[in-house]
């Protein structure tokens, strides 16, 4: 009816408008890597700052609305982003253009659902950076979403320096030994003992 198309039109030019604010956005990075799916400690906090220092504007998709969101995603010519359901948004508005880069959490099934999401709607091959060194589990019967990947950030910047997502300084250190079982310490006192698996 004509009261739906008016505010949808409304709800358009208020799209079309942020676009404009966000139209030389050179790189995003949706999330960061201290998510609660990564055993990353302090060491995340600085590969953050290093993609900040590359250029690359950090955002939080859930801490702004739609319209926002679509101005951001449109904009960049480069993404960054943790595996997530922000992933999907993007791939609804994103030009075949624009370049994505995923960084995979932990071993999961609907990694693949992403990856033929993004392809299929926005005509975008992510590259997928599976690089997780371990994945840990808590002990006994629980759902593969409380599974935590300890990712290797030497590699996954490998890859990014490789397919032109990075410039080749400066070098992300690996995480210690000390750096996960301090986040593994923290997972335990959740009350979930986790074991690696592999």
């Amino acid at each position: 009816n004509d009261r739906m198309t008016e505010m949808r039109l409304r709800e358009i030019e208020g799209i079309r408008s942020k676009l404009k604010a966000y139209e030389h956005l050179p790189v995003l990075l949706i999330g960061d890597f201290n998510t609660g799916s990564h055993l990353d400690g302090k060491t995340g906090w600085k590969v953050t700052r290093y993609l900040a220092e590359q250029g690359y504007t950090v955002f939080h998709p859930q801490k702004h609305d739609i319209a926002t969101q679509i101005a951001h995603y449109r904009a960049a010519r480069k993404v960054i982003a943790s595996e997530g359901s922000a992933i999907h948004m993007f791939g609804l508005v994103a030009k075949p253009d624009q370049e994505l880069a995923v960084v995979i959490r932990r071993k999961s099934k609907a990694t693949k659902y992403i990856e033929r999401h993004v392809r299929s709607f926005a005509g975008i091959t992510p590259l997928m950076l599976n690089e997780v060194r371990r994945t840990w589990k808590p002990e006994g019967k629980t759902k593969p979403r409380f599974a935590r990947g300890e990712p290797d950030y030497p590699a996954i910047q490998k890859q990014l320096i490789e397919h032109g997502f990075l410039d080749r300084a400066p070098a992300w250190l690996p995480l210690t030994e000390a750096d996960v079982n301090a986040d593994l310490n923290r997972l335990d006192r959740s009350g979930m003992v986790y074991r690696a698996v592999g």
